[in-house]
C-alpha cells in the first residue's frame, strides 16, 4: 500500500454504429491484461448484476467488454 504507484493510464476508443448514428466511445480501463502480445482492457465490476443499470451497460459498451 504504501509503494509508489504508476502513473501510466489507459484508455480504450472505438466508434460503433447505434442505430443511424456512428458513436464515438472513450473509457478508462480498470485494468490491462497481456494476450498474445498485446494489450487489452478490461472493465471490473462487483456486485449484483441486478442492480448495474443502464449507466454500467453503457460503461461496458464504450470499454468494449466482452
Amino acid at each position: 500500500m504504501g509503494a509508489a504507484h504508476s502513473l501510466e493510464k489507459y484508455e480504450k476508443l472505438h466508434v460503433m454504429q447505434v442505430g443511424p448514428f456512428r458513436v464515438l466511445f472513450s473509457a478508462e480501463c480498470d485494468a490491462v491484461v497481456e494476450e498474445a502480445g498485446n494489450l487489452a482492457a478490461v472493465e471490473m465490476k462487483t456486485g449484483n448484476p441486478r442492480f448495474f443499470g443502464t449507466k454500467v451497460m453503457f460503461q461496458m459498451m464504450a470499454s468494449k467488454s466482452e
